[in-house]
């Protein structure tokens, strides 16, 4: 209950309450102190006092009780007691333990006798004893060492007691006083410390009802006073982000709101929360008529993408983009849309919601069809292109009529059964059907001569990769047609031309190409040989497996031939160009 009382104290009472507890703790403490001591001192002197007057009145009567002059004795005792007021007792006894003589009035107290008994009556010996409510200090003597007897004086503790009480009630006028001068002083310095604390307070409840304009008067260079000055620069601070937090509020809005796209801001649960004016008119609604709306609804029926099971998967998938799919208009109209969709987390990464941003596809597939049909023309004229190349290289030498072809077909067939894409296949049997195009540059009585070759002759026949990739390397093609031409009659060893490339810097494409130009060059006649069989062509490849040829297209070449039972057509293909 004290505790919850001071907790709810505020800080100039904490303080007050704290010092004045302080001043009464420390009060008490001295007090005890003081009294422990001036008690301890005073008995100790009252000890003292009363061995001397016990040891005084043992020499005195020492003669009357050597002498049994008890009456003497008796009258000594009594004057000596009236001479001293704070004795309360005197009596004496011999060495048999018989009074000799007394001071009480009433009669002698038999349990007195043994209250402060010694084994050996030849020491003295002091022992406070409580007698009729009065705290005495009973202090016995012996006299001649006990053999006459002993002397018992008892000096009242009360005038001690008394004497200790005034002091402290001194003491406590003094700490009182002490403690209201104190209360005072604490108050007013209380109340010169908080009051820039209180400044700072209501600075803070200012700030934190949104008005960052307050600001502490700094009076101090203390600790307090650069707590003011830290809150002054954490105010400045919160306000120049607050300007840039609405200003990139601003910005995002505005991002959004100008957005091409059509976006939608999505509730875990699957209701629409943020839209931007494109999603409006996608849809034909009102912003306000969207805010709320189940996202389901916006989907097409038979599509019904936004089911709950299909939102989680949309969750857990984090991202995706590029779907397509059909919204439903405000007025039925079913619109194809591609959209992407991304979760949204919060900075502790709990998931906030979803968002989704769509596009209409009806610009974009008018667009499509365009492109395509474009694509084609372009095709369909590069087809042409290509053909009328191919043709203009065979009709100068009858003996290769269809060859490019031919290698086309076979180059395709490895390409395929090495797995490669359908994208790279095309740019191959482009290549393929143009390979020999350089020599268009090679004279025709060298082309078609039936004796061999004299080594100038072959030299020359030797640039044709070169003069077909310097009309193809001009030409802007989606694959590297010019290096491919370049390359195919290249060896894997360095021992081709017309760069001597080894089969590490060889397209895989113009591997193939070398392959399939020397298989189908020795199964058909030429004018410097007869046609050979397909089996003596296969081990012409297989012989130079690994040295002339690329292993793995070797390999592809037999498997077709063997197990596929490829065979060159009379008349070979043009389509695929």
């Amino acid at each position: 209950m004290l505790k919850k009382i001071i907790l709810n104290l505020n800080l100039r009472n904490k303080f007050l309450f704290g010092s004045i507890l302080l001043v009464v703790i420390l009060g008490l403490a001295v007090l005890l102190l003081v009294q422990t001591t001036i008690s301890q001192k005073l008995l100790s002197e009252v000890r003292e006092r009363g061995i001397l007057i016990a040891k005084n009145l043992a020499s005195e009567s020492m003669d009357p009780m050597l002498a049994s002059r008890t009456e003497e004795l008796q009258l000594f005792i009594n004057e000596y007691k009236n001479s001293k007021q704070d004795i309360e007792y005197i009596f004496i006894l011999d060495s048999e333990g018989r009074v000799l003589a007394h001071t009480f009035e009433k009669g002698f107290p038999i349990g007195l006798k043994n209250a402060n008994s010694t084994a050996q009556i030849k020491k003295q010996n002091v022992k406070s004893l409580n007698i009729d409510g009065k705290n005495i200090l009973d202090i016995m003597v012996p006299v001649l060492e006990g053999e006459t007897g002993v002397v018992r004086v008892g000096i009242s503790e009360e005038p001690i007691r008394k004497t200790v009480s005034n002091i402290i009630r001194l003491i406590l006028g003094i700490i009182t006083g002490v403690l209201l001068l104190g209360g005072v002083g604490v108050y007013g310095l209380v109340t010169v410390v908080t009051n820039p604390i209180y400044d700072l307070i209501k600075a803070a409840k200012t700030a934190g009802r949104g008005d960052l304009s307050h600001r502490v008067v700094v009076k101090t260079r203390d600790e307090i006073g650069e707590l003011g000055l830290t809150f002054n620069n954490m105010v400045i601070a919160l306000q120049k982000s607050r300007d840039e937090l609405i200003q990139s509020r601003e910005y995002v809005n505005n991002i959004i709101h100008y957005m091409y796209e059509a976006l939608f801001v999505v509730s875990i649960d699957g209701y629409i929360k943020t839209v931007n004016e494109a999603a409006c008119e996608l849809l034909g609604y009102e912003e306000k008529e969207l805010i709320g709306k189940s996202v389901e609804s916006i989907f097409a029926e038979e599509d019904f993408m936004a089911s709950r099971t299909d939102l989680q998967d949309l969750i857990k998938e984090e991202y995706v983009k590029n779907i397509e799919e059909e919204f439903l208009s405000k007025a039925g109209e079913k619109i194809p849309v591609i959209f992407s969709s991304s979760v949204m987390h919060d900075s502790k990464g709990s998931t906030q919601g979803i968002i989704f941003v769509a596009q209409s596809m009806m610009e974009r597939k008018q667009l499509e069809e365009k492109l395509h049909h474009t694509l084609l023309t372009l095709r369909k004229a590069m087809k042409g292109a290509i053909q009328a190349m191919a043709l203009t290289v065979e009709r100068r030498d009858p003996f290769t009529s269809g060859h490019q072809q031919r290698v086309a077909d076979l180059a395709r067939g490895i390409a395929r059964e090495m797995g490669l894409t359908d994208e790279r296949i095309d740019g191959l049997r482009m290549c393929a059907v143009v390979h020999d195009l350089g020599k268009m540059f090679i004279p025709s009585d060298i082309l078609t001569k039936s004796t061999k070759l004299t080594e100038n002759e072959y030299n020359i026949i030797k640039t044709h990769p070169q003069a077909g990739y310097e009309i193809l390397r001009e030409i802007e093609f989606p694959w590297p047609i010019a290096e491919m031409e370049l390359q195919h009659h290249e060896r894997i060893n360095g021992s081709g031309y017309p760069k001597g490339l080894m089969g590490k810097d060889m397209l895989l494409e113009a591997k193939i190409l070398a392959v399939s130009d020397v298989v189908e060059a020795m199964v058909n006649k030429r004018s410097y040989h007869p046609a050979h069989s397909t089996t003596e062509a296969l081990e012409e490849i297989s012989k130079n497996k690994g040295i002339l040829y690329d292993p793995d297209v070797v390999d592809a070449c037999m498997q077709i031939f063997v197990k596929k039972g490829f065979k060159f057509k009379e008349s070979p293909t043009e389509d695929g160009i």
